[in-house]
């Protein structure tokens, strides 16, 4: 069910990126225009401040792609 609606949700805002869990710990990376990555960032983060103590925002802006071989 989460799978479903984060596909559908990430198409709609036209987001890519991925979810990395290692050590008991999440790493969330999130791609696209700033209106969708910030809505997302949001709604995640009132999810889960109950849960976690760490929660962040990294912006990065880029002109070019990146591609991960």
């Amino acid at each position: 069910m989460i799978l479903t609606l984060s596909v559908q949700h990430n198409l709609e805002k036209k987001l890519t990126g991925f979810l990395l869990y290692a050590g008991g710990n999440f790493i969330q990376i999130i791609d696209g225009k700033q209106v969708g990555v910030e809505a997302t960032f949001s709604v995640n983060t009132r999810a889960l401040t109950k849960q976690h103590s760490q929660l962040g925002l990294f912006d990065k802006k880029s002109s070019t792609s990146a591609y991960l071989v």
